[in-house]
């Protein structure tokens, strides 16, 4: 699971999961195709990506927590 830096790390706590923070550039080329990880990022941030990202991603299920709106996003690999 790859967690966008506009959160903190502390959900991997609530996924039971490792959350590994990526940057812009790593973000852009993980969206750019189809993928068995999961990406979990604000709404927001996830809005301002529409258009870029491939077809095969989308929001599998989102939530408010302390007052952000986030999204975890996943795909279906070809």
């Amino acid at each position: 699971m790859f967690g966008y830096p506009d959160l903190s790390l502390e959900y991997d706590v609530y996924v039971h999961r490792r959350i590994v923070e990526i940057g812009s550039e790593e973000l852009a080329r993980l969206l750019a195709n189809p993928s068995k990880d999961v990406v979990i990022t604000t709404r927001r941030r996830w809005a301002a990506l529409a258009g870029t990202v491939a077809p095969a991603w989308h929001v599998l299920e989102s939530r408010t927590i302390g007052g952000k709106d986030i999204v975890v996003v996943g795909s279906s690999p070809r």
